[in-house]
């Protein structure tokens, strides 16, 4: 099963992936994809649950064509999680904004 997904909100292509299942090949998938998109456009939506935030968080920041990447979000699946993940994205200095809720990610992507 990939944990990559191609899906559509508000007329916008998002990439959606899923670290908890396959993160390695999903990293992979997602950045085979990003090399034909146009530079800076992009949107990528990445759900990570606790066993995996620092691994999958760490796997994020490593986006081969991070130049074609608009925007990133992140889900974390409950409120512990996203504040475990704010954290690592402000000492890093991240463009990443976290969530909790799927529909409010898609949203705020679409928007950018």
């Amino acid at each position: 099963m990939s944990a990559i997904k191609l899906i559509t909100h508000n007329g916008k292509l998002i990439v959606q992936e899923d670290l908890n299942l396959n993160g390695l090949e999903s990293s992979n998938e997602r950045d085979a994809f990003l090399k034909y998109c146009d530079p800076k456009s992009a949107l990528v939506l990445t759900t990570i649950s606790r066993k995996s935030v620092f691994n999958a968080f760490f796997r994020l920041l490593k986006i081969k064509y991070r130049a074609h990447v608009k925007a990133r979000a992140i889900i974390a699946l409950n409120t512990l999680d996203a504040y475990v993940i704010d954290f690592l994205v402000r000492i890093t200095g991240s463009d990443v904004k976290v969530f909790t809720d799927t529909e409010k990610a898609k949203h705020w992507l679409t928007a950018k």
